[in-house]
């Protein structure tokens, strides 16, 4: 394809034939899909040639990604410093260049309560100082990347945002395949350390290179057809496998919802992610834990549990962690321990409260969930969960995990910051590539 300037405010991708609206002077240097050289043009230096663009706004989320989900194969200092850096360039970019509704977001109410309750922690000698500044900088990122999901929605690039998030944990997910075959298999009671964390951290992002697919592909084209299915059933039992390979049980049950979902017709995606059914999903992997006594009888939990995850009946050590929990939270009920903290550790003699409710209650108390919870209501709330159904899948993954692990992580937070910035889209009138 021959090369083109571009100007003005609007520039159009001739390989797809659809615009997308772009910002005067926002730069952009496409190169051939099959990496051909592009040649620079005169005036703004805006050039495409072949059918992929690539564009300085391509830098932030890559930044913003490799921040939340560092790689962990590298020395720990170097880790730290990537992620301040990349962190301290993200925040120039949003007070640079976002609206104040963007800086207004619907990550403020948990990232002040996190804030809140590690203050108090260190304050009343819970946690270090070290992890009192953990927790600022951990609300920090959340807050940077809703800000960012948000900016980009606004600016048309909301399917790039896209695009460079599932680059970004396709790399990871082929990395990790690459640091399972040199590292080796991890045991039930030793978690190695694979290219971007343990077992977990591993499993969990080839969850999100399979919802990020389904997310692709379904707002790119306007419908899933056959090839795609084949391609994301593919992905789904990858990620399974890998969980498996890993003996992490609680992300191969997550990977088994995920090829449920394209099954959920459009009168179900509508009513489950209206933002009090979201809401009431989480409560309810809490609440699981109050009937565990009873569903750990049921000869069919045992079989899933004993013959099909190879798990014994004490959930490897989390029973004695569950029964312990209320001695924990009723310490520190109001305000929790703060980021960090070792509370259950404390007490039991390891683990943490092995439950995303809880573990919320833990850290932060009553008033650090009920944030998170106003703060996941205002992120899905108004949001078009019949379009962007891929979007939640990533975050009822994360919900399913959450019952019996800590899974209310960055990647869940990916899921919801795209979910809100989904509402920017429609309001944009930007046509999708």
């Amino acid at each position: 394809m021959p090369s083109m300037l571009l100007d003005g405010r609007e520039k159009s991708d001739n390989a797809r034939g659809m615009a997308v609206r772009l910002s005067e002077g926002d730069g952009v240097f496409p190169v051939s899909a099959w990496g051909c050289r592009a040649k620079k043009t005169a005036g703004r230096g805006k050039l495409i040639t072949g059918s992929v663009v690539i564009s300085k706004f391509d830098v932030i989320p890559v930044l913003i990604f490799v921040a939340l989900y560092k790689v962990t194969c590298i020395p720990v200092v170097v880790q730290q410093g990537m992620k301040v850096a990349f962190i301290g360039i993200c925040l120039l970019y949003i007070v640079s260049h976002a609206a104040s509704k963007v800086l207004l977001n619907a990550s403020i109410p948990f990232c002040c309560a996190v804030i809140v309750s590690s203050v108090y922690g260190w304050q009343t000698g819970s946690i270090a100082l070290d992890n009192a500044l953990d927790g600022l900088f951990y609300a920090v990122c959340l807050y940077s990347l809703t800000s960012i999901a948000i900016s980009y929605a606004e600016r048309g690039l909301f399917t790039r945002l896209i695009d460079v998030f599932f680059a970004c944990s396709l790399m990871y997910s082929a990395c990790s395949l690459v640091a399972m075959g040199i590292v080796g298999r991890s045991n039930l009671n030793d978690l190695l350390i694979y290219f971007c964390g343990n077992k977990f951290s591993t499993s969990y992002v080839f969850i999100l290179t399979t919802a990020l697919f389904y997310v692709k592909t379904d707002i790119k084209n306007n419908k899933f057809s056959t090839i795609r299915y084949v391609i994301y059933y593919i992905l789904s039992i990858c990620s399974i496998a890998v969980s498996y390979w890993l003996y992490c049980s609680t992300a191969v049950i997550a990977a088994a919802f995920l090829m449920l979902f394209p099954l959920f017709s459009a009168t179900i995606r509508h009513c489950v992610t209206r933002p009090l059914a979201v809401v009431l999903f989480i409560l309810i992997s809490g609440g699981i834990l109050l009937s565990l006594g009873y569903l750990m009888q049921l000869p069919f939990v045992q079989h899933v549990i004993v013959d099909i995850l190879g798990e014994d009946l004490t959930l490897t050590g989390r029973i004695k962690i569950y029964e312990s929990l209320y001695t924990v939270i009723e310490k520190s009920i109001v305000i929790g321990y703060g980021y960090g903290n070792e509370a259950v550790k404390a007490f039991v003699g390891y683990g943490n409260a092995q439950n995303g409710v809880f573990q919320l209650l833990v850290d932060y108390g009553l008033v650090g969930l009920g944030a998170f919870l106003l703060s996941v209501f205002y992120y899905v709330r108004n949001s078009d969960g019949v379009r962007y159904w891929g979007l939640f899948t990533i975050c009822f993954c994360m919900i399913v995990a959450a019952i019996v692990e800590i899974s209310f992580n960055y990647v869940f937070f990916i899921g919801l910051a795209l979910i809100a910035a989904s509402k920017y889209v429609a309001n944009h009138d930007c046509p999708l590539r």
